[in-house]
């Protein structure tokens, strides 16, 4: 430390032990008056009301961040496992579109179609089956559809 050379050591350590003794008799009480001060509870029904009333408000205040802190705790929690099922739904459905698709192949389906008796059809023939006799005569004085 930078001491200034002009100044005498015995005005020096005779400041610093002052200081030092009034520290030592003002720093146990001097707290507590100065806390007492600071903290004092108010003397008249006006003063205690209106200190009731700050106190009321500071704890309304709390509470209300409390319950809000946790009700927004629990709603990231469940939208976290919301998030865990809808990827879950996501995979499911990504895995049976890509079963379908597998499976409804062309050849899949013509070999599907064989085992169930079909056959593909080279030559095609065309019936008209009329529901009435005035319906089959329109169709049979208008176009043939055998191609005669």
């Amino acid at each position: 430390m930078l001491q200034n050379r002009a100044i005498s050591t015995s005005l020096s350590s005779t400041v610093s032990t002052d200081l030092l003794q009034t520290a030592r008799r003002t720093l146990p009480n001097g707290w507590l008056r100065v806390l007492y001060h600071t903290l004092r509870l108010p003397d008249d029904l006006y003063s205690f009301l209106l200190f009731f009333l700050t106190l009321l408000i500071i704890c309304g205040g709390l509470t209300l961040h409390l319950m809000l802190a946790t009700t927004i705790l629990e709603k990231e929690a469940e939208l976290v496992q919301l998030q865990a099922a809808y990827q879950a739904v996501e995979r499911t459905n990504s895995t049976t579109v890509r079963i379908i698709a597998q499976e409804s192949t062309l050849d899949k389906i013509k070999q599907r179609a064989l085992e169930m008796g079909y056959e593909p059809a080279f030559k095609r023939r065309y019936y008209i089956i009329a529901a009435d006799h005035s319906s089959s005569s329109s169709y049979s004085s208008g176009n043939d559809s055998s191609g005669n």
